[in-house]
């Protein structure tokens, strides 16, 4: 990756985003962003590009399990509340 990046002239977009963290869906949209500027101004080969894209698509679904298991649990939360008052 390095080798491609000097070739190119240029500074890899998607280092910036990832060194800050990926803790949202947001996060990883700007990944996402990232990344087509840097394959398109050819600083990271498709290959990577392709990889990045593949663990964004997996931290993108873990985040949407997240969501339903807490939503799961606070559904859970308010029937037992509802069985509780009656």
């Amino acid at each position: 990756m390095s080798e491609q990046n000097e070739s190119s002239g240029g500074v890899s977009r998607c280092l910036a985003v990832v060194q800050k963290g990926l803790r949202t869906a947001a996060d990883c949209v700007e990944l996402l962003n990232a990344l087509t500027a840097d394959l398109t101004h050819g600083c990271l080969t498709p290959e990577v590009g392709n990889a990045i894209s593949d663990a964004v698509g997996k931290l993108l679904k873990g985040l949407r399990n997240d969501d339903d298991y807490a939503d799961l649990t606070s559904r859970l939360r308010a029937l037992l509340d509802v069985s509780k008052s009656a």
